[in-house]
């Protein structure tokens, strides 16, 4: 059929497709399921040959329909949950060792990453980790992690000397002037102080004036049971 320009003849292209969609899709179908070997070996040779081209133009097509990409994947993700953990579980028990090496030559690459990616995704990480830790307490396993978390500590300050008052407290809050001893912010309703152990009961610290700091919650956190 003879056509003007190539708008004509895209146009017609486009009008077919339409009205022989079904048709097509099906036939493209059990094209690609009887001559799958032959597909892959296609596209493999194809990969070798212009793997540099390919790559710089995946990226290009990325960046400029990057919101669309994503909004799609996380449609199917969701449409498809339950085959996406079944291959997930499967892929992993077949690749255990394959992952395992990866993971050991890119220890250096993928600790970077996750650092960077929790310094830009700070407010969505607490979120997240108040509302999983708020919801694993109401389980039975949080209940009995935290009884037993509870009955070693006590253990633990049974051996050790416990004299610290309200009094003390009060005089270490006035000596660092209600601010945090580690990062220097001021202490409020919303930012309230605890007691931190320099030296923690865990190794060995006592619960006295003199081991005493105080400290927010986040700073408290982040030192855990170290000594600095």
């Amino acid at each position: 059929m003879p056509y003007k320009n190539l708008e004509e003849q895209d146009q017609y292209f486009k009008e077919y497709y339409q009205k022989n969609k079904e048709i097509i899709l099906e036939k493209n179908r059990k094209y690609r399921k009887n001559n799958r070997e032959k597909i892959l070996k296609q596209k493999r040779k194809h990969w070798r040959k212009n793997k540099k081209d390919l790559l710089k133009n995946a990226k290009i097509y990325y960046e400029k329909n990057k919101e669309n990409i994503l909004k799609q994947c996380k449609e199917y993700r969701e449409e498809n949950k339950e085959h996406y953990s079944k291959y997930n579980k499967e892929y992993r028990i077949k690749n255990k060792e394959r992952i395992k090496e990866y993971l050991r030559e890119k220890k250096e690459y993928i600790l970077k990453y996750m650092r960077q990616w929790r310094k830009n995704n700070k407010k969505h990480l607490m979120k997240y980790t108040r509302k999983y830790n708020k919801n694993w307490r109401r389980t039975e396993k949080g209940k009995a992690g935290q009884q037993r978390g509870s009955i070693k500590r006590r253990e633990r300050e049974k051996n050790i000397i416990n004299t610290l008052t309200a009094g003390e407290w009060l005089n270490i809050l006035k000596e660092y002037k209600y601010r945090c001893a580690y990062c220097g912010k001021e202490f409020d309703l919303f930012n309230k102080p605890e007691r931190d152990h320099i030296v923690p009961i865990s190794k060995g610290g006592n619960n006295v004036k003199e081991n005493i700091a105080p400290a927010c919650r986040s700073c408290n956190a982040k030192k855990s049971d170290k000594v600095l």
